[in-house]
């Protein structure tokens, strides 16, 4: 189910989906249809599909899919090396004030949606010239468990 429900985000088409991945053509429309009874997408006559969700959509605080971020994806998608010519990892620290906070986290919304919109233009071009791609973006008040240590209370 997930991997037709991060397909369908992705803006594939039922005939990339399974172009691309091992997959029963009636395994497929099956779980296109559950989609669509949850009201994720509509599907349309000869499998067509249409979004009715934002493809960026917010995942429910401490919800199934947030949890199975956590617990499986997170550690494997961390493990890499990120030293391939497409691959970054940023790791920034800083004592901001709180205004200089939320003005940096309305940028990050900013740009969410700059990469949604990319992404949809990109949507009509053929599968095989598009890559799959997973950006995070994390933020929380925090200090590293070792300097807490050393914080005077």
């Amino acid at each position: 189910m997930l991997l037709i429900t991060v397909a369908v985000l992705n803006r594939l088409t039922f005939a990339e989906i399974l172009m691309r991945f091992r997959l029963d053509e009636h395994q497929g429309v099956r779980k296109l249809a559950w989609l669509d009874r949850q009201g994720l997408i509509e599907l349309l006559p000869k499998n067509r599909i249409r979004l009715r969700v934002a493809s960026n959509f917010a995942w429910r605080t401490d919800g199934p899919i947030q949890r199975f971020f956590q617990a499986r994806v997170a550690a494997e998608y961390f493990s890499a090396r990120f030293k391939g010519p497409d691959e970054r990892l940023l790791v920034l620290n800083g004592l901001p004030s709180p205004p200089t906070w939320q003005q940096f986290q309305r940028k990050l919304e900013r740009l969410a949606i700059e990469f949604d919109e990319l992404n949809r233009e990109d949507a009509a071009l053929p599968a095989e010239d598009r890559r799959g791609y997973t950006i995070v973006l994390a933020q929380r008040p925090w200090i590293f468990s070792f300097f807490a240590d050393y914080l005077r209370e």
